[in-house]
């Protein structure tokens, strides 16, 4: 509407403004589908503003999926999967158990409510986000449960980020796999870990590499430790000390 009549009651005078409205259409509802799984190729989630839902577990190739749908979620409802590779912006993953790697090469990922058991050949991050320049941002990683490998020599790292900003890892339940539970490599802004549960008697459970340009750590760049329960009494690791309130 760009104009309309309004009466003025105090002088009974009519008189005309200007009014702009400005409509917000309402998100799309999203359309609900099985996953039909690709027993050669892989699994391909293509379509934007869908829930896919399994109905059985999946092993390889089929359980290898392949999300390229924007604001997309996966809802495993019990069952398992073999790995993702998330190609899209705003795609939830929740629900699943036995679940092998996740990773979120867009914005905004969100894995929530999840048990991780790594394949032996899982050698570096469960959940990771990785990119070779600062620039994917927004990722949530709550309620999950990582359990260890065996040997646990195998995996290091069940959470990995590289040059990832707006991270928020929550109320996890991580066990010890490797060296370093939650690591970060490269650049970090405003990336905030707490809440977690770190099991283990033995292990440096949260930790950082930074490269030169970057060699302040975790203080200079906002990250924030908070609230999280060692069983070990390393509990976090780091080049700077600064990053674990040293």
């Amino acid at each position: 509407v760009t104009s309309m009549q309004l009466l003025n009651s105090s002088d009974n005078k009519i008189d005309v403004k200007s009014l702009t409205i400005t409509a917000y259409p309402n998100p799309p509802t999203p359309t609900v589908v099985n996953i039909i799984p690709d027993n050669i190729n892989g699994t391909k989630l293509l379509d934007a503003n869908t829930v896919y839902v399994m109905t059985t577990d999946l092993g390889f190739p089929a359980g290898a999926f392949y999300i390229t749908g924007e604001n997309s979620i996966v809802d495993c409802q019990g069952h398992s999967f073999y790995a993702a590779d998330i190609h899209a912006d705003n795609v939830t993953i929740k629900n699943c158990v036995n679940t092998g790697t996740i990773a979120v090469w867009e914005n905004h990922g969100t894995v929530q409510n999840n048990t991780f058991s790594p394949t032996p050949n899982t050698t570096s991050g469960t959940v990771k986000s990785e990119t070779s320049a600062p620039g994917k941002s927004g990722h949530l990683i709550t309620g999950n449960t990582f359990q260890p490998t065996i040997p646990s020599n195998l995996i290091d790292d069940p959470i990995l980020f590289q040059n990832v900003t707006d991270v928020v890892v929550s109320n996890n339940i991580i066990h010890a796999s490797g060296d370093i539970e939650i690591e970060g490599v490269g650049y970090f802004h405003l990336m905030t870990i707490s809440g977690n549960t770190f099991p283990s008697p033995s292990g440096a459970f949260i930790g950082g590499w930074f490269d030169d340009a970057h060699s302040q750590g975790f203080t200079s760049y906002k990250v924030n430790i908070l609230n999280n329960s060692f069983k070990s009494s390393t509990g976090c690791w780091s080049w700077s000390t600064l990053a674990c309130g040293g």
